[in-house]
């Protein structure tokens, strides 16, 4: 039976009776321990073991069977195939009790196998036998057992015979670490193998072949079984096998690498929300943009809207109680809004110079239909709604004419009309059919109408000398074409139902002295009324045509917009007009043009808001009978407003957020008993006496200013809820908490107004309008630079924060000085005029004695102005080691700069140039590293303001090196006056390329240069520490995708100066690791996340065309993430590398709250080092806190405080009671 029997040992068995004996106590001198395995048939498989306790002397042994019991009942949890198949014990002989534990096993399974293992080593060989008892003596009498030794195979699965192999390399070293050879190593090591074996065949075949060894049969016999099992296969075929199996094996490899990529992610990403967690950190806020068309809407189900259309081709519908988003639709990112009509059920959208026509519900926004109507369009389209009841769409664009069926979104018919170029191209509606009016720039005036069905009903000529002027300003006005020629001082009237003549008028004396030179039209179809206004500032005159006649109603210097509405079937006129600095409301009747004074609206107007710019009314009954009216304005500053008549103003939108240029989180200042604080134990000029008299006087007004808050806590809750008026000047509010999580933002925009927004609520607690001024456009780029001169850390000064403007009509440039937690101007309203226009602006880290960072500008004429002008003096003693930079986009020239003085004047004198062939390619962006000190750099990448390069300026850079796996350690290249430049060109070939380069700003030494061929921008970049990221769109080989590359910079393994970073000094070439990575999709914008001492894990942050915003851990855009994983970067913790990044959802810190056109992503410190404060701005903007490292520096929210706090109170109270107990047994035992 025995030897019948097949026992197979698997080598975990033996590594844990191994462990099992180096663990084991001193007393036992063997170990022994149950046998797990699998029984079929004659075939015993043993797979797992355990160790049992037990007590053996020389004439008693006791084994622990509960414990063997129960950890049986453990292990058939997780192996329940695996059953008792005998029992081990180290040694090399059978003792006296090995048959009492034989004799325990025997009840647990029917022929136990028993292993003893000698862990004694001798000969360095590890001697394992196998026996099985049988049972021995006379029936009817105590039986004994004969244990009658097996044969023991060894065998291994595959995984269980690599990690032998590689536990087997470190048997020299203790602590050696070694790494799991890789599938690929694997084959490679096997085709070794085989090699060789091959070869020692080759040799054995050929020295029997010549009779120089003696054939052995058996060989003979195993040589031809091998050959045999071998398919005769060409080596066509053979080479195509090998390589399906290894791409076969190449795929799991893969997969493998990307699974274990994504569960390491799983652990570091941490963005994760609980659902009563939406909205408690994070806010947004969605805006339109720059409204262009605007119109009522009151037959909505679902309340009355205001239906608008801006230039950032997006479609919404108001709110008219609230002004919400009732809905909203973002057309093509890069096409413009030709024109938007609303009927009664829908609003037509004509968009892409007549490209694309829709049609979306008015309740809903749900789209109802899309027509492409041509694939190439060019100029602008025009549109109206023609056709009665029917209502059809006539679209005019690129010489032809479409009729669009509303309802289904079918094209009827289509007329190509006479190729030329328009001056003035326009369709009017008159009755059933649809007219098309084109003023060319030579030759005579076509006027067509078409029927609904597609017919030509009527065709003019109009032969007009005048209509060739090139001063020409033309405008409908319901059927009439009005066309004023300015510098005859002509009007001229063309009826377009009646087109044969046209009138003209010559204008009348009082009408040309009042400098009325532009014409202007009212949005809506209602009466036939013009007006004549002043090309810039306030004054306008309506006009009412009447017939082939004009009459002017009425006219005034002060009114700025004008609008026309119904109320009963008569029309009204509303005018916008400024009176002393205020803005009025006013109506007239249109009939007679008297003027409406119950209607009359004032005292509406906050002066920080500029003047309106367009008026939308709508006039309706009350239930009382009575007359209200509704008024929509929209401003020159793109804000948004509807008034209520004896309601005032009942909501505004600032849509001037939906162009952000430049933004900055500034702390709040302490409050002021923490401020008075700070006074008493910051001062070291008192004596005792003093310092008490201070502390009992700060004492006593902490209490009043305590009582005094609580009263002010009292009121408010018992009262309204606050403005935001109220909490501007609320002391309790604008103060810096505890972890510095509440901040003020300030931002910058393209409409010339300043905004303080609430980081925590995202409302808007002060805005500033800048008169007489515009943004730095350079190419198209525009920029509106903001600089915090002075933070809230100089108590008792207040922060002052300064934004540099061009002026609007002179060379000249303006200088706004504020508070920016308060939004207090300092000084002029108008800001501080200077008589230069800047070319490079560059903020100091050093301060005057106020504690004020001064500004260094460089004008036109390279002249260096320092502002305050009481920085000067800062910036001569710091002369000759200021150095900086400009960059010339028109020629690609860099040329960098040192602040020199020369006698009592300040002089940038050049001190390198770069030139990057401006024939070859053209620069795109200019990023330098991030600042700490002003948290501004560069976005618009033409325009050209840069840094001052100095050491401590900089963001903070905990770790000066990277700990390698070998314990070494790799220094990074901290250069901080290291700049960004990437460039963009076509090659000789036609393909195109992009180039980035790394210039150090003070030397102009080219540190590091790459191009990537058959790549376009736009080139995304964040710059921080050591690296730089960067995003762009290869078209290689046609695989058309986004790629990641990631550039690292290190000294070496020796660091060149711990102290300070000198560019002069730098005598060594930095090391480069490189590597590029896929993204599937788009990037709009990138940031870095940035904390207080640099000590958490960054994340790169991109914004996604998809409205997604990603928080990339930056160990993904690792350079040295291996292909291979070596032993070395497991222990780091370095990722293995795989081509494409992934996007996962949980790393999309806005969830579902949809962000669009990103600009640009600014990024904070908090107190805490564990969170990064980060606002996404663009149409919408999108705050929130990140935590890249999780929240390692606070309590969780759901700290179960009551328990520990229960826990505490209980140790007290127990040791106050143990201790009362004890002194009274140490007195009684005293006397005793």
């Amino acid at each position: 039976m025995a030897s019948a029997l097949e026992v197979k040992v698997h080598p975990l068995v033996l590594f844990n009776i191994v462990d099992s004996y180096e663990r084991r106590s001193e007393d036992p001198k063997r170990v022994i321990g149950t046998l797990l395995g699998i029984v079929d048939k004659n075939v015993v498989e043993i797979t797992n073991c355990f160790t049992v306790p037990h007590n053996e002397s020389a004439d008693e042994v006791a084994v622990d069977i509960e414990y063997a019991k129960g950890m049986f009942d453990l292990y058939k949890r997780v192996t329940p195939w695996e059953t008792v198949v005998g029992w081990y014990s180290t040694g090399n002989e059978v003792t006296a009790h090995s048959r009492l534990i034989h004799e325990y096993y025997s009840l647990e399974c029917k022929q136990p196998i028993h292993i003893t293992v000698d862990t004694s080593l001798k000969n360095n060989r590890m001697n394992i036998q196998g026996y099985i008892g049988s049972a021995v003596g006379i029936s009817g009498k105590a039986q004994g057992v004969i244990f009658t030794p097996l044969d023991i195979d060894i065998v291994a699965q595959d995984a269980e015979r690599v990690a032998f192999h590689t536990i087997s390399q470190a048997k020299s070293l203790p602590r050696k670490v070694v790494s799991v050879r890789s599938d690929m190593e694997q084959v490679a090591k096997a085709s070794e193998q085989i090699e060789t074996m091959l070869e020692k065949v080759e040799d054995y075949v050929d020295k029997v072949t010549k009779k120089e060894l003696e054939a052995n049969p058996k060989v003979g016999r195993s040589l031809l079984e091998l050959i045999n099992s071998v398919p005769k296969l060409s080596a066509e075929e053979f080479d195509t096998i090998v390589n399906s199996n290894m791409k076969d094996l190449l795929m799991v490899v893969y997969l493998a690498n990307l699974t274990k990529t994504q569960l390491m992610l799983k652990e570091k990403l941490i963005h994760c929300l609980y659902e009563d967690q939406v909205g408690k950190f994070d806010w947004r806020q969605q805006y339109i943009g720059k409204v262009q068309f605007a119109a009522f809407n009151q037959a909505g189900q679902f309340g009355k809207k205001v239906i608008v259309g801006s230039e950032e081709n997006v479609i919404a519908a108001l709110t008219v109680k609230n002004g919400e988003l009732s809905w909203r639709q973002i057309l093509e990112n890069d096409d413009r809004l030709d024109t938007v009509l609303h009927l009664e059920t829908a609003v037509v959208a004509i968009s892409g110079g007549g490209k694309f026509v829709r049609a979306f519900t008015i309740n809903q926004g749900f789209l109802l239909w899309e027509v492409n109507l041509q694939s190439e369009p060019e100029g602008t389209a025009t549109g109206v709604i023609y056709g009665g009841r029917s209502e059809k769409v006539a679209v005019l664009a690129n010489n032809r004419v479409w009729s669009v069926d509303t309802s289904t979104g079918r094209v009827q018919w289509t007329k190509t009309l006479t190729p030329l170029k328009s001056k003035f191209q326009k369709l009017i509606n008159t009755d059933s059919s649809v007219t098309v009016l084109r003023i060319p720039s030579s030759g005579d005036t076509d006027v067509i109408s078409y029927s609904t069905d597609g017919s030509r009903v009527a065709e003019n000529t109009i032969k007009n000398p005048w209509m060739k002027t090139d001063s020409l300003e033309c405008i409908t006005v319901t059927t009439n074409v009005v066309c004023l020629e300015s510098e005859k001082s002509r009007l001229y009237l063309l009826n377009a139902a009646k087109p044969h003549s046209y009138k003209e008028i010559v204008l009348s004396a009082s009408t040309c002295s009042k400098n009325l030179n532009a014409l202007f039209e009212t949005r809506e179809s209602l009466g036939s009324l013009f007006g004549f206004k002043k090309s810039s500032g306030s004054g306008m005159a309506l006009i009412k045509i009447d017939g082939d006649k004009t009459k002017e109603l009425f006219y005034s210097d002060n009114i700025v917009a004008t609008s026309i509405t119904k109320l009963n079937n008569e029309l009204i006129i509303a005018t916008a007009t400024v009176e002393n600095q205020e803005i009025k409301i006013r109506f007239f009747e249109y009939e007679t043009g008297n003027e409406i004074t119950s209607l009359q609206m004032s005292d509406i107007w906050p002066s920080y808001r500029k003047y309106p710019n367009e008026l939308r009314v709508l006039a309706f009954k009350k239930k009382d009978g009575t007359t209200s009216v509704r008024v929509f304005i929209i401003s020159d500053d793109l804000s948004l407003s509807m008034f209520i008549k004896n309601g005032g103003i009942t909501w505004t939108r600032e849509e001037a957020l939906s162009n952000i240029l430049s933004v900055e989180m500034v702390d709040l200042p302490v409050s002021q008993i923490q401020a008075e604080m700070e006074d008493e134990f910051g001062s070291s000029g008192y004596n005792l006496a003093s310092m008490f008299v201070k502390r009992l006087i700060t004492q006593l007004h902490q209490f009043g200013t305590w009582i005094l808050h609580i009263s002010a806590k009292l009121s408010k809750t018992s009262g309204s809820n606050s403005g935001r008026a109220e909490l501007i000047n609320d002391p309790d509010y604008l103060t810096r908490d505890d972890f510095n999580l509440h901040k003020m933002i300030v931002a910058t925009t393209a409409s010339m107004k300043l905004f303080g927004i609430d980081n925590l609520s995202g409302q808007i607690l002060w805005q500033i309008s800048i008169t007489n001024a515009e943004v730095f456009d350079h190419s198209g780029k525009i920029a509106l630079p903001l600089y915090i001169q002075r933070t809230t850390a100089h108590f008792p000064h207040p922060p002052v924060a300064t934004v540099v403007a061009r002026h609007a009509t002179k060379a000249q440039s303006i200088f706004m000085t504020f508070n920016p937690i308060t939004g207090e101007i300092q000084g002029s309203n108008d800001g501080v005029l200077m008589n230069y226009v800047p070319i490079q602006i560059t903020q100091l880290q050093f301060v005057q004695e106020d504690y004020i960072a001064p500004l260094v500008i460089i004008d036109s004429s390279k002249m260096v102005h320092v502002y305050p002008t009481e920085g000067k003096n800062v910036v001569k003693e710091h002369a000759n080691n200021l150095f900086t930079y400009t960059v010339d986009t028109t020629t690609n020239i860099l040329n960098g700069y040192v602040i020199m003085q020369e006698d009592s004047y300040l002089v940038a004198a050049p001190s390198w140039r770069v030139d990057l062939m401006k024939n070859e390619q053209n620069i795109t962006n200019i990023v330098a590293k991030r600042s700490i000190g002003t948290n501004y750099y560069l976005r618009y990448q033409e325009i050209p303001f840069s840094y001052m390069f100095t050491v401590s300026f900089l963001e903070h850079v905990h770790s000066q090196g990277v700990v390698l796996g070998d314990r070494s350690v790799m220094y990074k290249y901290l250069n901080p006056n290291l700049f960004a430049v990437t460039t963009s060109g076509v090659d000789q070939q036609g393909k195109s390329f992009i180039s980035v380069y790394l210039i150090d700003g003070v030397t102009g030494n080219v540190v590091y240069s790459t191009t990537h061929k058959s790549a376009l921008g736009p080139v995304q970049i964040v710059h921080s520490e050591n690296w730089i990221a960067y995003v762009y769109y290869s078209v290689k080989n046609r695989q058309k995708r986004s790629e990641v590359a990631v550039v690292e910079i290190f000294e070496g393994k020796e660091q060149n100066n711990a102290t300070a970073f000198s560019s002069f000094s730098v005598n060594y070439q930095p090391m480069f690791m490189t590597q590029a990575y896929i993204f599937s999709g788009h990037v709009s914008a990138m940031a870095v996340t940035v904390t207080e001492k640099g000590i958490t894990n960054k994340e790169v942050i991109m914004a996604l065309p998809t409205g997604s915003i990603l928080a990339l851990p930056k160990m993904l855009l690792d350079p040295r993430r291996p292909l291979v994983p070596t032993a070395e970067s497991q222990e780091e913790g370095v990722l293995p590398y795989i081509p494409e990044l992934p996007k996962l959802f949980e790393a999309m810190v806005n969830y579902n709250q949809s962000v669009y056109r990103v600009k640009g992503i600014h990024t904070a410190p908090a107190g805490l080092e564990s969170t990064s404060l980060v606002l996404t701005y663009g149409l919408d903007l999108f705050y929130t806190r990140l935590m890249p490292s999780k929240m390692y520096d606070v309590l969780k929210e759901d700290f179960d405080y009551f328990f520990i706090s229960a826990v505490v109170t209980g140790m007290i109270v127990v040791s106050v009671v143990t201790q009362k107990f004890s002194s009274r047994k140490a007195l009684s035992r005293a006397w005793k």
